[in-house]
């Protein structure tokens, strides 16, 4: 089978945001949009990754922004989970942001890859797994309680981690949506576009209704299915853009409505538009609701 590499396996193997594994596109947030702040310099971190089983799956790697003595380090710690693309400006400023307040900070940018052909529709289920144990053991050095921020892609990776993971205590959701085999079959994001062209002709499938109904036939742990069931959900902030056609905003709004009593930021705008502003001008935003959860 062919090899596709950790920062590929970001684009590919939950929702289809698919690119060839040189290519890594920064769709969703340029690096000129926010200046990279200084004051919690980030540090790329490397550590192993472990499966349920204990057994050893390759290495994940993530930065990690460690408040100084300026900043006294807080008894909850973040993670930040990005969009497609990968780590970008806008997830080092949001780092730098809760770093500053006090809590160690890591965005995950890697984890071990995953062999996956192009159309395999068992990439998805594989990648939810993959993302728990890289999840997991990367804060595993403790036992803090623990806040995730995810941005798009990164967000719908973090629903399949908060149902497992009891020390999340707050999560903030930007342009993050639920329902996989809805998402992956509407979204007009062009990498989930040419993705779906290339299953429909291979599985003889004529309209996005016959696809849906195959993702949701293959899909076996939609994270949907998890939220639903879970008895205690963190709390949560939803950034919801209300003209998203890349991660639709009903599927959004149905996100939000898993959460008992969401917290919910809603934005005029589209999807990169949203994305960008909840960076630059949401921060206090987001800040005062971490704070309130992870005192």
């Amino acid at each position: 089978m062919q090899c596709i590499m950790p920062q590929t396996t970001k684009l590919l193997l939950s929702i289809a945001f698919v690119a060839s594994s040189a290519f890594s596109p920064k769709l969703f947030a340029q690096d000129d949009v926010v200046p990279e702040l200084k004051t919690c310099a980030g540090t790329l971190v490397l550590f192993p990754v472990k499966n349920i089983q204990g057994e050893y799956v390759g290495e994940g790697h993530a930065r990690e922004y460690l408040p100084d003595a300026a900043n006294p380090i807080k008894e909850s710690r973040m993670v930040v989970m990005p969009p497609t693309g990968g780590e970008n400006a806008l997830d080092r400023a949001q780092a730098n942001n809760f770093c500053e307040a006090g809590y160690l900070t890591h965005v995950l940018t890697e984890w071990p890859e995953i062999e996956y052909e192009y159309n395999d529709v068992r990439m998805h289920d594989a990648t939810g797994f993959r993302i728990q144990d890289t999840f997991h053991s990367l804060i595993s050095s403790d036992n803090r309680p623990v806040g995730i921020l995810g941005t798009s892609l990164g967000g719908i990776l973090s629903t399949s981690i908060i149902p497992l993971e009891p020390r999340v205590a707050a999560a903030v959701f930007v342009v993050t949506g639920v329902d996989l085999p809805y998402i992956i079959s509407r979204s007009d994001q062009r990498y989930v576009k040419a993705q779906r062209k290339a299953r429909m002709k291979e599985y003889k499938l004529k309209t996005t209704d016959e696809y849906e109904a195959l993702m949701a036939q293959e899909i076996h742990h939609d994270p949907k299915d998890a939220l639903a069931v879970a008895i205690d959900l963190p709390p949560s902030l939803h950034i919801i853009a209300m003209k998203d056609t890349t991660v639709p905003t009903v599927s959004q709004e149905a996100l939000a409505e898993l959460f008992p009593n969401p917290e919910i930021i809603r934005m005029k705008g589209g999807h990169v538009s949203t994305v960008i502003l909840s960076t630059t001008s949401k921060n206090d935003e987001i800040l005062d609701f971490v704070e309130r959860q992870l005192h």
